[in-house]
């Protein structure tokens, strides 16, 4: 029996990358530096232009403060937007895809976790919820986070209130290019 499969032609748009890392990252010394690195050495191996940051929310300032949301809206490396503007992607409810595809194009995960260190976007980060300005990777300092594979906003940053130790070794960065 032929199974009938429609086919469905996807035009990616123009806009500005947004990826999770592939490697895992832990808090520690060097703070949120060393997961800025993480994120511009995963997209300079994948080829990926320009200069890339960690979605993550510093001590008194906001993931969102750390990005122009009046660029180009934030795309996968498959070319699908997450939002349709810049701004959406920090204020929208429901985003249109998660941000759950590698720098290289090649894996997409689920419920992969990933700092965020507040509870949304335009949430301004504090030490009891960002493993002390991320800086710490004690078992008792405690950071926010999320699933990388999904759209509701709330939980894309903060899989239903989810406080995980700093020690942690297997939480991923959202990462997202200038």
């Amino acid at each position: 029996m032929e199974v009938w499969r429609p086919q469905v032609a996807m035009t990616p748009v123009a806009g500005r990358y947004a990826f999770v890392t592939s490697s895992a990252w832990t808090p520690g010394a060097q703070g949120i530096a060393s997961a800025d690195a993480l994120c511009q050495s995963e997209a300079g191996a994948a080829r990926l232009p320009g200069t890339y940051m960690a979605l993550l929310a510093p001590t008194g300032a906001s993931a969102a403060s750390r990005f122009s949301s009046s660029g180009l809206p934030w795309i996968r490396p498959d070319g699908i937007p997450l939002a349709s503007t810049a701004d959406a992607f920090f204020s929208a409810s429901l985003l249109d895809v998660p941000p759950n595809v590698t720098a290289d194009g090649f894996a997409y995960f689920g419920n992969m976790g990933v700092w965020s260190g507040a509870a949304r976007p335009a949430n301004t980060g504090a030490d009891a919820t960002n493993c002390a300005n991320w800086t710490s990777s004690s078992a008792t300092a405690k950071g926010e986070a999320g699933a990388a594979g999904d759209s509701t906003a709330n939980s894309f940053f903060n899989m239903f209130g989810t406080i995980v130790a700093c020690n942690a070794t297997w939480m991923s960065l959202a990462c997202l290019q200038e």
